[in-house]
């Protein structure tokens, strides 16, 4: 009689703990595996129908003729499919701050602080425009209104004013920058 690996007690041996845990893990498997093989044997029998059927493949080869697939598609989505990580992390960090302008718009007291916050920081800002609108306004009708001569003497009395040399010095930047920065002389 020929000799089985069940007939083979040293190979089998039932007496170690680890064994027989190994078999009921495999035994325990079994149904999940003759499903898988059943799943797999469903889908090598639709191929080989697909293979086999002149129509579908008269559709698929129309298809392939008709696309774009060549060699630099395959390799973007093969760059695509290597980014997929961190686009996926992008979009997760998109979605956190959609979901948190989601909440805040939902909130009615979020709502209400950045109702404030806006209110404040603008009236700051049309307070400001406003100083700049009125000082023009000044500063325009002055210049409309001045009939006097502006001589050497009154430029030179304005020149020892402090905001008039801030002016200046901005200006002599300004002048040494522009130059500088279109072709790289300086004056």
């Amino acid at each position: 009689m020929a000799e089985t690996v069940v007939s083979n007690k040293e190979w089998f041996d039932l007496s170690d703990p680890g064994t027989v845990e190994a078999l009921q893990k495999i035994l325990n498997q079994l149904p999940e595996m003759a499903d898988r093989i059943e799943k797999i044997n469903k889908a090598a029998s639709f191929a080989e129908t697909l293979v086999k059927d002149e129509e579908t493949l008269h559709k698929v080869n129309l298809f392939l003729d008709h696309s774009n697939l060549d060699i630099k598609t395959i390799a973007a989505v093969i760059r695509l499919l290597e980014k997929l990580p961190f686009l996926v992390e992008l979009a997760d960090k998109i979605e956190n701050q959609a979901r948190f302008i989601e909440s805040v718009l939902k909130d009615e007291q979020s709502q209400g602080y950045l109702q404030r916050n806006m209110e404040e920081y603008l009236s700051h800002a049309t307070d400001k425009w406003s100083e700049g609108k009125q000082l023009w306004e000044q500063v325009k009708k002055d210049a409309e209104g001045n009939e006097k001569q502006i001589t050497i003497f009154t430029i030179m009395k304005w020149m020892k004013e402090p905001q008039v040399q801030r002016f200046l010095s901005y200006v002599q930047a300004l002048i040494h920058a522009f130059p500088s920065r279109d072709n790289g002389k300086e004056v």
